[in-house]
């Protein structure tokens, strides 16, 4: 268990069962083996993050032999989660709480200066994954590029779970179910959609919307003020904003308005939609006077709802 953590924690490596240590021998396996889904099950709850393993048989010369390959983890380190022993007065394969690794040959606790070096290891990964992933975006367009998540928790197996942006999604067709058939050729696929759209600015408190998104929002609301059938999109929506002073930079003011500087997209968040919607019922005349035409002030007028 030990060297399998260390493994993960290093550059991977290979346990060949069947072999002596001193000396090397090649002995071969006579016994059962152990049975893989019990040891996923022991490394799942021995070490955190759990080790990527693939385990099988081999035959050297004739001879039986198991072959252990360990991959090196990408969120490192892997650490020992509880102590683990073979038996009662036998010495412990974990202790609870250590990070291993090889030296010269054999399995110790990590040093400091090893542990300071994973950790930098780690980070560079993650810088070089995400600027690859953002040079790769700016190339395709940041509206444009979808993220496929094939490891979400709690999905069943085989699901992917994509993220991308609502303008893409909302006019997505999918596939619901297909059976595609290729005679004489690669086997037949069943392909089975399922899609829901997410927004996860829907966890941002300020709740950011998209201009037209927006717009469309409030639209009841600024026709109920004012005209029911008035024009209201996001360039009405936007001279509003701008005559109440919600975008007197480019950024916008970052309680009403927003900026995505990635996308180079505008939103707005929810005190701008309801500063904007509660500026048509306090002051319909202004309001008007900022973004409506002269045909639909002169409307508004003949109403008798004007005062």
């Amino acid at each position: 268990m030990k060297t399998i953590a260390a493994f993960s924690n290093q550059s991977g490596g290979i346990i060949v069962f069947g072999v002596c240590d001193r000396p090397r021998d090649l002995i071969g396996l006579t016994g059962p083996l152990l049975d893989e889904g019990i040891q996923s099950d022991l490394l799942k709850t021995s070490l955190v993050p759990h080790p990527i393993t693939e385990f099988r048989e081999a035959s050297v010369h004739g001879i039986r032999v198991a072959v252990l390959q360990v991959s090196p983890l990408s969120n490192k380190p892997c650490i020992a989660a509880k102590d683990l022993t073979a038996g009662a007065g036998q010495p412990h394969m974990l202790r609870q709480g250590v990070i291993y690794a090889r030296r010269r040959g054999q399995t110790a606790a990590i040093s400091g200066s090893e542990f300071v070096q994973i950790l930098q290891e780690r980070d560079e990964s993650i810088r070089h994954q995400i600027f690859g992933f953002l040079s790769r975006g700016r190339k395709v367009g940041f509206d444009r590029a979808i993220i496929a998540d094939a490891s979400s928790p709690g999905e069943a197996e085989g699901d992917v779970t994509y993220f991308l942006p609502y303008d893409a999604a909302k006019d997505l067709n999918v596939i619901d179910r297909a059976n595609l058939v290729d005679d004489g050729g690669a086997p037949a696929y069943q392909i089975q959609g399922n899609i829901e759209l997410t927004v996860p600015a829907a966890n941002d408190p300020r709740q950011p919307m998209l201009p037209s998104r927006a717009a469309d929002e409030i639209r009841h609301r600024v026709q109920q003020a004012t005209l029911n059938d008035l024009p209201f999109n996001s360039t009405h929506l936007r001279k509003i904003a701008a005559h109440l002073g919600f975008w007197k930079t480019k950024e916008g003011d970052e309680r009403h308005t927003g900026y995505q500087s990635m996308t180079e997209r505008p939103f707005y968040f929810r005190d701008g939609r309801e500063a904007v919607a509660r500026f048509a019922e306090e002051s319909p005349r202004e309001f008007l006077e900022v973004c409506a035409s002269a045909q639909n002030r002169a409307r508004w007028q003949e109403t008798g709802d004007a005062p």
